[in-house]
């Protein structure tokens, strides 16, 4: 679990990718802190829900619009869960 997520950081970021965490809920979110995971990725790529990350995102490209990825494409929210 935690082990795997935290290796699966260390080399995203090796590779220069930044990793975001958005939508944990409080209990998710204390075994992520107490395991090092959100000092791993940095305090500021915690975010509370993936509209705060999208925000985030944007802020750092500089844009208000759509945030593109590197394929061109424009990011989307994910579709709703039935």
């Amino acid at each position: 679990g935690l082990l795997t997520l935290e290796e699966v950081i260390r080399k995203l970021q090796a590779r220069g990718v930044m990793v975001l965490v958005s939508g944990a809920n409080p209990r998710v979110a204390g075994k992520l802190r107490r395991a090092g995971v959100i000092r791993l990725l940095g305090e500021e790529r915690f975010l509370p829900t993936f509209g705060a990350a999208l925000a985030f995102v944007r802020a750092l490209r500089g844009t208000d619009g759509d945030a593109a990825t590197p394929s061109g494409t424009a990011a989307r929210e994910p579709e709703p869960r039935p």
